[in-house]
């Protein structure tokens, strides 16, 4: 009878005991498929996932961090945040874990570092949990590449610097254009009126004179001669006035002969030389291309003798590779052009933005040089269209 209870008893405990095996097996088993399926989930992510300990050392790499790191993901394990991620970029990360392992919540940040010579910005998730049996906090990280959307964030904010300026610029010329019109039709007006006005009263009050017969016979020809003088001098001052205008020998003759004629002029007001050199080709350029290089050959010439301290002038013209390169160059005192590239627009000198705007219509680019005591070269390159 005793034996008979042992041997229920016993036969119990196996039964129990292999209920107990079968069921821990089972639950070993669906952790398995469990962890393979999460594993082939954080795998196939296009995030880099990464666990780390309460030492600040990986436990885990998925593939594309692997990828990201260059480094085989048995590699990857065991080493600390900070070798992982060069840079001052990670001190940031670092705070950051040291955070959510004291606080235990889920925090996010978005740092850079670089890799192999490459900059790169990481947005990174980092989630707080248990490690299994323990109370020892794991931290599971997943970190998104926004290097591409970092660049674009830039490029953007350039961008829109960039427009800001050449908004700026464009308030700038635009007030200044009104007021040079302004100031231009006054000085217009006022010629006109002391010298071509005066002088055509002269005429009249002389032409009346004679009408009226009221001069003697021997001083009707001094008369006569006066009015002759005063008919010259105010075509001559007329001319004067359309010329700087707007030259008729651009039109007429074409652009070298222009610039001669300017040259001339130039030199005997200033004392400046001015050697001038160019291909008959150049006046085969379109009108309104003649018409720009002009106003920067008589823009630039202004600088030089406002600035410059120069006594020598070369104006060089020629065409190149489908572009019409145009250049002054002087010997006088320069300066550094990289001070007045860090000047606001408005600090800068309209003239210079007056160039290269005009040379800006036309699809062209201005190009300045200058160093002190080296003189300045200033030069235009514009596209020419193809026959």
């Amino acid at each position: 009878m005793v034996l008979v209870l042992v041997i229920i008893i016993i036969s119990s405990v196996l039964i129990g005991r292999k209920r107990l095996l079968k069921s821990r097996y089972k639950r070993l088993r669906l952790l398995k498929e469990s962890e393979a399926k999460y594993r082939n989930l954080v795998e196939s992510m296009d995030d880099s996932v990464f666990v780390i300990d309460s030492n600040r050392k990986v436990l885990y790499a998925n593939s594309k961090l692997s990828k990201l790191l260059h480094q085989t993901s048995e590699n990857i394990c065991g080493k600390s945040i900070n070798d992982l991620f060069p840079g001052n970029g990670v001190k940031r990360l670092m705070r950051c874990i040291d955070v959510v392992f004291e606080v235990g919540e889920i925090d996010k940040i978005e740092f850079k570092t670089t890799i192999n010579h490459e900059v790169y910005w990481l947005e990174t998730t980092l989630i707080p949990r248990y490690r299994h049996n323990t109370s020892d906090y794991i931290i599971l990280a997943i970190s998104r590449n926004t290097t591409e959307r970092r660049k674009m964030e830039d490029d953007l904010k350039s961008l829109i610097g960039t427009l800001k300026s050449q908004q700026e610029t464009l308030k700038l010329l635009s007030s200044e254009v009104i007021r040079a019109q302004e100031a231009e039709r006054k000085r217009i007006s006022r010629e006109l009126h002391d010298e071509v006005g005066q002088a055509l009263t002269a005429i009249s009050i002389n032409l009346e004179l004679i009408r009226q017969d009221s001069v003697a016979m021997k001083n009707l020809k001094q008369r006569i001669h006066d009015c002759k003088n005063l008919v010259e001098k105010t075509i001559e001052d007329l001319h004067r006035v359309t010329y700087e205008l707007r030259p008729a020998m651009l039109d007429d003759l074409g652009l070298l002969p222009a610039f001669r004629s300017h040259a001339k002029n130039y030199e005997k007001r200033t004392g400046i030389t001015i050697h001038i050199d160019g291909p008959e080709e150049i006046e085969q350029l379109d009108s309104e291309i003649k018409t720009v290089i002009y106003r920067v050959f008589q823009e630039g010439l202004n600088n030089v003798v406002k600035h410059a301290q120069a006594n020598r002038v070369k104006i060089h013209i020629e065409m190149n590779r489908g572009k019409v390169i145009f250049s002054i160059s002087d010997n006088g005192k320069g300066f550094n052009t990289r001070s007045l590239l860090r000047k606001k627009p408005e600090e800068r000198g309209l003239g210079l933005q007056g160039i290269s705007e005009r040379v800006r219509i036309v699809g062209g680019h201005l190009h300045l040089k200058s160093k002190p005591r080296q003189g300045t070269i200033l030069q235009v390159d514009i596209p020419v269209a193809k026959a």
